[in-house]
């Protein structure tokens, strides 16, 4: 081996990339920790915002459907709504016996069997359509002004 071997020339390039990087990580530590520091409050009300807006919203959607079930109005008021999801209620032993005897599957592909039972009738499966309640991104272009 001689100093001017090119695997050991690469050998000391990756130490130096190393070094150089330990450093400016290393000088980058405290400014992360005081910036945490300084930002503790904050991203602690962030998370509680959250919370309390996932809250609001989940409210928001089960008065939204509650309203629906209620008085069958898909638009309540502007901004939130409804929509029908249609689901598939079956027996997973049913729906294999009847996809192997018509020949479409030895195996139960759950997605699509929910799409022929959405598309034509399948013995032991029910369709059913749920309300799913919808909240606009934007309430505050959609939401008339307060006491008007």
């Amino acid at each position: 081996m001689t100093n001017d071997d090119p695997l050991l020339l690469q050998a000391r390039r990756v130490a130096v990339a190393r070094a150089v990087l330990a450093a400016s990580e290393a000088e980058l530590a405290p400014q992360v920790e005081a910036f945490n520091a300084a930002t503790a409050g904050l991203r602690e009300r962030i998370r509680m915002e959250r919370e309390r807006l996932a809250a609001e919203e989940s409210a928001a959607r089960a008065r939204t459907v509650q309203r629906y079930q209620e008085t069958g109005d898909k638009h309540p008021v502007p901004g939130l709504g409804i929509r029908l999801v249609k689901t598939v209620e079956y027996d997973a032993d049913r729906a294999l016996a009847w996809a192997k005897q018509s020949g479409l599957a030895l195996l139960l592909d759950r997605k699509a069997f929910e799409k022929i039972a959405i598309a034509t009738p399948v013995p032991g499966a029910t369709v059913v359509e749920l309300p799913q309640a919808t909240i606009a991104a934007d309430l505050g272009a959609v939401l008339p002004p307060e006491g008007a």
